[in-house]
């Protein structure tokens, strides 16, 4: 194996957690609805010196064989890795209850699996032996939007994917181990019973324990209810999120929790797991919804994550005119066209991270703007406009786009 290969490692929620029974080894029995997020840890496998190498914030993150995605690597490999770097980049927040320790392992496993050309779909008996890394890695290695997840982890059952609903997540400066808050369970949280089998937020049954320990979720709690969300815990805590399917609420209720002196971090339920990406591949991208490729290109390139596309100007698909109307019609035609070929590549405008705006008269410059600015949402793309000599066909204008291919569909961190 030569070829880089890069992985995102997503974080979860539960939406709903019960703690159903103890089994005589003294591990608690859960029945849990877990869903993955767009937030994300990304992961990349080298060739090089053999080690791990950690990118992240939080300088308690290990960096030896403790660390989970080494763990995951090495079970993936089935050995010590020979001349295999893994670097991992940490974006999700630490100890807070979204599983990014476990999920890191799961996609170090899969990373290890590929690398050696084996199998990366978890069967039986791998997922309980992913279960020993940690009692969340199964349902990450998994490959599942969203699952029932029972036992001790290691019962994975497939659920439809939640929508991708605009997700708040509020994370409190302290950490809570889950050690601890299964230690100082009682009892008389447990409910006992199965949650429904669905994606709608439920019960918690660790919430009273991690109360008691930090008494401070209580008002992380209240300020999310104040600014007109409905708040979860997710897991073990103490991260409390919030779910709606209006950005600006989602955006409000960030901007208020952030006004209290808490981190927000805004991401949204994921509708896919995510897939490895091998640095060194380019696929064409091709599309009858949009003007064919006339010469030595493709109407797009996809290649390290990224969606290349060709310039798109007015042009009619089934006709391969210009459309009527002047610049108008073909900024309109073309943002229709660079629209359809990203959908091919199974990504869409709002994915585009940069484009470039060719005028053959500056002029036209506002109102090209204008039309531009129905199309596209913020955070605007970045975005440069050159005026040339001329154009094919004639052409008014020309855009071309840069975008973030299926796999880096995460939306971690945004601005809020």
């Amino acid at each position: 194996m030569t070829n880089a290969l890069r992985l995102d490692a997503p974080a979860k929620l539960n939406l709903s957690l019960s703690v159903v029974g103890r089994r005589a080894d003294g591990r608690h029995e859960l029945a849990s609805v877990f869903v993955l997020l767009e937030l994300a840890d990304r992961l990349l496998l080298m060739d090089g010196c053999s080690g791990l190498r950690v990118e992240a914030a939080d300088d308690n993150i290990p960096v030896d064989a403790s660390n989970l995605a080494w763990r995951g690597l090495l079970a993936g490999l089935g050995a010590e890795p020979d001349l295999a770097c893994l670097t991992l980049e940490k974006r999700i927040p630490a100890a807070a209850g979204l599983g990014g320790g476990s999920s890191d392992a799961a996609a170090a496993w899969r990373l290890g699996r590929r690398w050696i050309g084996a199998d990366e779909q978890a069967g039986d008996e791998a997922l309980r032996e992913l279960g020993e890394i940690g009692a969340d890695v199964p349902f990450f290695a998994a490959q599942r939007p969203a699952a029932y997840v029972t036992g001790i982890g290691e019962q994975i059952k497939p659920l439809a994917a939640a929508d991708a609903l605009e997700v708040v997540l509020v994370v409190p400066s302290f950490g809570l181990s889950t050690a601890a808050v299964f230690a100082e369970l009682r009892p008389g949280d447990w409910s006992r019973a199965a949650p429904p089998q669905t994606t709608d937020p439920g019960s918690n049954d660790l919430l009273a324990a991690a109360r008691r320990l930090r008494p401070e979720i209580d008002g992380v709690f209240r300020v999310v209810e104040t600014a007109g969300g409905q708040p979860h815990l997710t897991g073990s805590g103490p991260t409390v999120y919030a779910l709606t399917d209006d950005p600006q609420r989602a955006q409000a209720i960030a901007a208020a929790t952030e006004v209290a002196g808490l981190r927000a971090v805004r991401t949204r339920l994921a509708r896919t797991a995510t897939t490895i990406v091998a640095m060194s591949e380019r696929t064409a991208v091709q599309t009858d919804q949009a003007p064919a490729a006339i010469g030595p290109y493709s109407q797009a390139i996809r290649a390290g994550g990224l969606i290349f596309t060709a310039g798109q100007v007015g042009l009619d698909p089934a006709s391969g005119e210009l459309v009527d109307g002047g610049v108008s019609m073909q900024t309109e035609r073309a943002l229709q066209n660079l629209a359809a070929v990203l959908a091919a590549a199974g990504s869409g405008i709002d994915l585009i991270t940069k484009t470039t705006i060719f005028l053959a008269e500056m002029g036209d410059f506002t109102t090209v703007n204008e039309i531009y600015a129905r199309h596209l949402r913020e955070p605007y793309p970045a975005r440069s406009t050159v005026a040339v000599k001329q154009l094919p066909k004639g052409a008014l204008v020309e855009i071309e786009a840069i975008a973030l291919a299926p796999d880096d569909r995460r939306h971690a961190d945004r601005p809020s």
